[in-house]
């Protein structure tokens, strides 16, 4: 899947790392950003360790009683998950973080990115990261984010 939520006429993409780690968007594929114009918003939190923030195993939880009415949706979840390497008995589950920052890119036409269509076919793969630093003008608050996703096309 390249896409990790759909939100009414808009598609989002959560990246997330820790506070420690370099302040980049790490691009897996070329499709990864690869949508219409100002119908994508890359989401980026950034965590740090914490004795009392969230763990993994308590924010799968209250994904599960949200959705659990629809076995699709939980099959769905669980499926995404598991591709992403999540191991339920893993002793990650437990390690507790708190957002230190969440920002929210508009992905435009002038959006720093590699496009399939703008790269030679026989590359069938890429991997690559944007600095945080250079993106700063697509920055668009939680407002603008909640009015994007009500939004009528």
């Amino acid at each position: 899947d390249t896409r990790d939520i759909s939100l009414g006429n808009i598609t989002i993409e959560v990246k997330a790392g820790l506070d420690t780690s370099k302040h980049v968007l790490k691009i897996s594929s070329l499709d990864q950003l690869d949508a219409d114009n100002e119908k994508l918003v890359v989401t980026h939190f950034r965590f740090s360790t914490s004795d009392e923030g969230i763990s993994l195993e308590s924010q799968i939880e209250k994904v599960m009683k949200v959705i659990s009415y629809d076995h699709r949706l939980v099959g769905e979840f669980m499926r995404k998950l598991f591709l992403t390497g999540y191991d339920p008995q893993g002793d990650y589950i437990n390690n507790c973080y708190k957002i230190v920052l969440n920002e929210l890119y508009l992905v435009t036409e002038n959006f720093p990115r590699l496009l399939r269509q703008d790269i030679n076919v026989a590359i069938r793969q890429v991997k690559y990261e944007i600095n945080c630093s250079d993106i700063i003008d697509f920055l668009i608050s939680e407002n603008e984010f909640k009015e994007r996703v009500h939004a009528v096309n």
